[in-house]
């Protein structure tokens, strides 16, 4: 057995240790190790153990609630599990209720916000009936200061989740790297014999590796296409062995996870960022704008009238030619080419030669088909 490695050891010595027991070359030796553990019933195998382990840690690292977990596993998968069962039983229900239950909830909603809007409205009246044109102003520019600016907040925060989501993209974690061979220098040994072009090496802290044996190891790479390259290559596999411990790799997020963390990232910022009585504050805000808008366009309106008599009958034909376009830009923008549109989705529909089209089909050429009852 070879000796134990001390923490004092340089950099390079399990490396090593790992290579000491025949005369392959270090190279050679470690592109073995990094392929797949074998072929038939011992690779399934060793698949379905790959896939377990992985499941457990992204089960472990899920957000924790605030019941106890059980000590078996076993019992928080078979939560989980049951979990899914109920949703698809909630599913039934919901797609059996009516049409018009669906109809009235959203009825019930803009009930509720047009009673609202009506009480903000008569408040709105008597604080302008009371103070005039300084209201208006005052109260227009309490609404640019609250929702407005939001929008540009909700703005940077989606811009920052997608800075976040292109750099968690870019990352390959390895699970279960011993300790004796996961300090920086070890790992930046690792990615030069491998001829890794990595950008970044993390070592995750200790507080969230407790007082196991091992660590977990976040390699950065420049773009998603080398971390790509890198597997299709064959210098990383989902199976690895160091300093004899079977080590799992995989990227951090793919596609469909990256698309679902954009929006933990997004809301996440936003339930921790934002606090609670905003919300409040905003609802406000927009029940102001939708009562001050009654009172801005009869403003508009006024300006429109007053200019138009100003300038007499040059006011009159300009007032008649800029209705007359905007008009006829409704009737065509919004009228003939929304029915255009639909006819052309209906004449789709008759022309689709895919009725038989299943989950996973995804050749554009119809299949040979004989109709028995014409004999064609």
């Amino acid at each position: 057995a070879p000796p134990a490695t001390s923490a004092s050891s340089s950099s390079s010595s399990w490396w090593t240790w790992m290579w000491s027991s025949g005369e392959v070359p270090p190279e050679k030796r470690l592109q073995a190790s990094t392929t797949k553990a074998g072929t038939g019933i011992r690779s399934v195998i060793g698949s379905v153990e790959w896939l377990y382990a992985d499941a457990t840690q992204i089960v472990d690292s899920m957000i924790p609630s605030s019941r106890e977990a059980f000590s078996q596993q076993e019992f928080e998968w078979a939560d989980l599990m049951e979990a899914g069962a109920k949703i698809s039983d909630l599913s039934v229900y919901l797609s059996s209720l009516p049409t018009w239950f669906w109809i009235f909830v959203i009825v019930l909603v803009y009930n509720i916000v047009f009673i609202a809007e009506s009480v903000m409205e008569m408040w709105m009246d008597a604080v302008i009936f009371h103070f005039g044109i300084p209201a208006v102003c005052l109260l227009l520019v309490t609404v640019c200061m609250t929702w407005p600016v939001f929008i540009w907040y909700l703005i940077q925060t989606f811009s920052y989740a997608r800075e976040v989501l292109n750099w968690h993209t870019r990352i390959v974690l390895m699970f279960g790297v011993p300790k004796a061979c996961g300090s920086l220098e070890d790992m930046a040994s690792f990615c030069r014999v491998q001829k890794l072009n990595v950008e970044k090496i993390i070592k995750l802290s200790e507080d969230k590796q407790g007082q196991s044996e091992t660590c977990n190891i976040e390699l950065v790479f420049p773009s998603v296409e080398e971390m790509h390259r890198a597997f299709r290559e064959e210098l990383l596999s989902p199976h690895l062995k160091l300093d004899g411990a079977k080590v799992r790799v995989r990227p951090k997020l793919s596609m469909n996870a990256a698309m679902v963390e954009w929006w933990i990232v997004a809301f996440k910022h936003l339930n921790d960022s934002v606090p609670e009585r905003y919300w409040l504050r905003a609802t406000l805000s927009c029940l102001i704008t939708m009562s001050l808008m009654k009172h801005l366009t009869a403003g508009v309106v006024w300006v429109w009238v007053f200019g138009q008599t100003l300038l007499g009958i040059l006011g009159w034909l300009l007032t008649k030619f800029a209705m007359c376009i905007s008009l006829l830009s409704m009737l065509f923008f919004v009228g003939y080419h929304a029915f255009e549109e639909i006819r052309d989705a209906h004449k789709e529909i008759h022309n689709d030669q895919q009725a038989h089209r299943t989950t996973g089909f995804t050749s554009p050429d119809p299949p040979d088909v004989m109709d028995l009852k014409s004999g064609e």
